[in-house]
């Protein structure tokens, strides 16, 4: 919009807000939900039924929420009056001062920042959030009770403890070999959003930064123009396939337009895997599930001025690493293509799962070389006071990379 237009629209904007000030005052899902002695009807709506907020009496005790800290507070206050705010922009100021009217003590339970605190002070109404409850890390019942009732209090919810676990990629996904392949050569790897940002965890260990979608390019190569000769050759990036259709082209433009010699590795699993296995322009596939044209990624890179674009099996260790090699030690700009599907890919004629894999525990000599993929269908198992490794059948896919890793023929199709 032009700035001349822009003007004229502000006006606009600003009558319409006192209109959503009013029709958030009247909002039907915004509700005060009281159990305790105080008042009687239990479920209290906004549009002034019989019962409503003009029958309370003055108590000790009112909370004003909204979203998922709203669950929470109904899970431990059961006789406590709720103000349940649905609607919280503009925040209804009239029916906020007619609630906190009847109460000694107002608190307000939202998770991080004090956003309806600050908007509710605001309006001149003196109410209790970040003083007790947390402004980082996501809230809980328990966290909630501990803030309104007492700190220290313990309840049964506390008593039991869950085994922690690191998130991990999938059994066959064509991340793996990619990842441990990286950790081995040791570099610094400028990471981007999207499954494989779980590299960064045990036991991939192997992604060293991520920001946002598509800085993955960028700060590679930011790096590339301030560090040393010998250590520019060091850096990689790694981006998927729609995250690089998303913002990974711009980056890619500019490291070959500035003259960079940055080593850009793309994972073309087919899919917007992290998010739900949605398409994007290179799936072949529309968002509604019907065929497409099918944008070429390679050609894209070419077409910014990359020469060296190369494509890699990712079940093939080997190569992966002599490619990968090859390519840090040139003078130019290049493009890695890893192009392999995701094993839960939706369309399932693109996904060729092969048989189970097997460890012959006879050969097995317990080196656990396997494990360092991180792949969940390998299992450490006991056996004859031995620390052997087993395959577990409802896991495998038969991708064949745990046979590309065994040194002593242990693993078999």
């Amino acid at each position: 919009m032009i700035p001349s237009y822009a003007r004229e629209r502000h006006l606009f904007v600003e009558k319409r807000l006192k209109r959503l000030q009013g029709y958030s005052e009247r909002f039907s899902y915004t509700r005060c939900e009281d159990n305790s002695p105080l008042t009687k009807g239990g479920y209290r709506g906004v549009k002034g039924e019989k019962g409503g907020l003009s029958g309370n009496k003055k108590g000790k005790i009112g909370i004003i929420t909204s979203g998922i800290a709203y669950q929470y507070v109904k899970e431990v206050c059961k006789d406590i009056p709720v103000l349940k705010l649905s609607m919280t922009y503009p925040l209804p100021a009239n029916l906020i001062k007619k609630f906190a009217k009847g109460f000694k003590k107002v608190y307000v339970v939202e998770e991080l920042d004090p956003f309806l605190e600050n908007e509710i002070k605001a309006i001149g109404i003196n109410v209790v959030g970040k003083e007790n409850i947390p402004s980082s890390g996501e809230l809980n019942p328990d966290i909630v009770e501990d803030a309104l009732f007492g700190r220290g209090k313990k309840t049964k919810r506390n008593d039991r403890k869950l085994l922690a676990r690191t998130p991990i990629m999938c059994a066959g996904c064509p991340y793996l070999g990619i990842f441990y392949t990286l950790k081995k050569l040791g570099l610094f790897v400028a990471g981007d959003i999207g499954c494989y940002t779980l590299a960064a965890l045990s036991p991939y260990n192997a992604i060293d930064s991520t920001l946002c979608m598509g800085a993955g390019i960028c700060q590679a190569f930011g790096m590339e123009k301030v560090l040393k000769e010998k250590d520019k050759k060091k850096i990689v990036a790694v981006i998927g396939d729609s995250t690089f259709l998303h913002s990974g082209i711009t980056g890619l433009m500019d490291i070959v337009y500035n003259k960079g010699i940055t080593t850009v590795i793309i994972l073309d699993n087919a899919t917007t895997a992290m998010t739900g296995r949605q398409d994007h322009p290179s799936s072949g596939f529309t968002l509604k599930g019907e065929k497409t044209k099918e944008i070429d990624i390679a050609e894209i890179c070419r077409a910014l001025g990359v020469e060296r674009v190369r494509h890699i099996n990712p079940f093939n260790p080997g190569e992966i690493e002599n490619i990968i090699s090859e390519e840090i030690n040139q003078s130019l700009p290049s493009v890695i293509i890893s192009k392999s599907p995701c094993v839960l890919l939706k369309h399932k004629a693109r996904v060729q799962r092969q048989p189970s894999l097997t460890v012959d525990l006879s050969v097995c000599n317990g080196c656990m070389a396997c494990l360092k993929i991180g792949c969940p269908a390998l299992e450490r198992i006991e056996k004859d006071n031995l620390s052997l490794v087993a395959i577990n059948p409802m896991l495998c896919n038969g991708c064949g990379l745990c046979i590309n890793l065994c040194g002593i023929g242990a693993i078999r199709s």
